[in-house]
């Protein structure tokens, strides 16, 4: 089942909390702010390029974070 706009901002929000996610979105999917915005206030299902742009962050988030941990110990050691 595909996410509506409202279910996509909020795990949007979550992931990336404290940054404009959603200029990277529209730059990602090659839309304006305001198409953005308006399609993640709806309970539909956006549009394809919508989709797949903040599908393909949601992944890479995991990725931006991974080994965070022994980063730090590392950072503390030096």
């Amino acid at each position: 089942m595909a996410l509506t706009g409202r279910q996509i901002a909020i795990e949007m929000t979550q992931k990336f909390q404290g940054r404009d996610w959603i200029a990277a979105l529209a730059e990602q999917c090659g839309q304006t702010r305001d198409f953005v915005e308006w399609h993640l206030k709806e309970d539909m299902t956006p549009p394809i390029e919508l989709g797949e742009a903040a599908s393909a962050m949601l992944e890479r988030a995991d990725d931006d974070f991974a080994g965070l941990p022994a980063n730090t110990r590392k950072l503390r050691q030096g």
